[in-house]
């Protein structure tokens, strides 16, 4: 446990140099903002009793319609970026879904520039990507 509280600190440490004050979602995670991007950055524990896993999740668009034609773009568009991929969350009521983006990685010996060179892309990315996605399916911009 002391590893993942270390990670956890470190992360902080890199976020807040970085990005100013650092908020932290109840669950633990801290947000980075971007225009309309939110990112999250949580710590989980990977594979193996001592690996850890940084985790990068974007929320784009909330009630967007669930279509046919947004399920192709996801399963096929929405898996292919550099860094990470589109994921759906339909909700209960069978219409509307949130459309998250997910970058995770292995972080025992996590680096600052290893952090940072998954955190600007994907926020530059995302804070397009939501807009783009509004505009083709629907839906609305995250908002916290």
């Amino acid at each position: 446990m002391k590893s993942f509280d270390a990670l956890r600190n470190r992360i902080h440490t890199i976020l807040a140099k970085h990005f100013g004050a650092v908020h932290t979602s109840t669950e633990g995670e801290f947000r980075v903002v971007n225009d309309s991007a939110h990112l999250f950055v949580s710590v989980d524990h990977g594979f193996g009793t001592d690996g850890l896993v940084v985790k990068l999740t974007c929320p784009l668009i909330n009630r967007v319609p669930l279509s046919t034609d947004l399920y192709r773009w996801v399963s096929i568009e929405g898996r292919n970026f550099l860094l990470g991929g589109i994921f759906l969350i339909p909700h209960a009521n069978g219409t509307h879904g949130e459309l998250w983006f997910s970058h995770n990685f292995s972080a025992d010996d996590l680096d600052e520039k290893e952090l940072l060179g998954s955190i600007y892309p994907i926020l530059v990315l995302c804070n397009e990507l939501d807009n783009q996605l509004q505009n083709r399916f629907g839906g609305n911009l995250f908002s916290y």
